[in-house]
């Protein structure tokens, strides 16, 4: 991948929270996220124009609970300019459903899967918090799952609890618009050879331009038809369903020049 050579309209109030986590503290590791998110780094500042100065990049024992949210309260939210800026949010790591499978979560680095609600981070409420920040737009790439499964063979649920969680899709306020990895009750996979998440690597290759027609313009429509058209067919190779989903805008402009 190389984004370099990218030259993506400039968005000067725009900003970007990045987070991946590969080592969790009670979890399997989650294969090459740290890597999806120092790569996409890249792309935030290329292909999404958004100004280095209004990046943050979250990894490992740096993105326990605690820093994401004071990085979206106490340094996302005060650069926000009201009804201008428009947020992009990048997660790459492990996601679990509630037992009922009504909330999903988020699990941060020190994460416990036993206690999700007091210590993973709702996605719900990360959307709120983004949303009341006054924000005109937030768009979130998650390379995540919230079915109990990981990008390897072990699973985040418990051997009493063998069988894939089916969880429930959420509502998104109208500015809200999400690119993920795989359908509630599938598995997000990892891509060997490239190092990086199915999902990240095809959203990057997206990115490049490859997601783009002749306007030189990527929605999000746009660009979950790239994935839809590459993602399902290399996780078959590796005996797994994987169809990324959008929800909310698909006429949402990621990336354009």
């Amino acid at each position: 991948m190389s984004p370099g050579h990218l030259n993506g309209k400039s968005r000067p109030n725009a900003i970007a929270l990045i987070i991946g986590i590969e080592h969790y503290k009670s979890a399997p590791p989650a294969e090459f996220a740290e890597n999806d998110a120092r790569r996409f780094y890249d792309y935030a500042t290329s292909a999404l124009g958004v100004p280095a100065s209004r990046v943050k990049l979250l990894t490992g024992a740096d993105a326990q609970r605690v820093d994401v949210e004071a990085a979206i309260l106490t340094w996302l939210k005060p650069q926000v300019v009201r009804g201008q800026t428009e947020v992009f949010l990048f997660f790459s790591g492990h996601g679990l459903a509630s037992d009922d499978g009504k909330d999903l979560y988020l699990l941060p680095q020190d994460g416990n899967r036993a206690l999700l609600d007091r210590s993973a981070l709702r996605r719900k409420e990360l959307i709120d918090m983004i949303v009341d920040s006054g924000a005109k737009s937030a768009t979130l790439f998650l390379d995540t799952c919230y079915s109990g499964g990981t990008r390897g063979k072990e699973t985040l649920v418990s051997s009493a609890r063998p069988i894939l969680v089916a969880a429930k899709e959420q509502t998104v306020p109208a500015n809200v618009t999400i690119l993920a990895a795989a359908g509630n009750d599938q598995l997000s996979s990892s891509l060997t050879q490239a190092k990086h998440g199915l999902f990240s690597y095809f959203l990057m290759k997206g990115l490049e331009g490859d997601a783009a027609g002749p306007d030189r313009t990527i929605t999000a429509a746009k660009l979950e038809a790239y994935l839809a058209e590459k993602i399902p067919a290399e996780a078959a190779k590796l005996g797994r369903t994987q169809t990324p989903q959008l929800i909310g805008d698909g006429n949402r402009v990621v990336s354009s020049w």
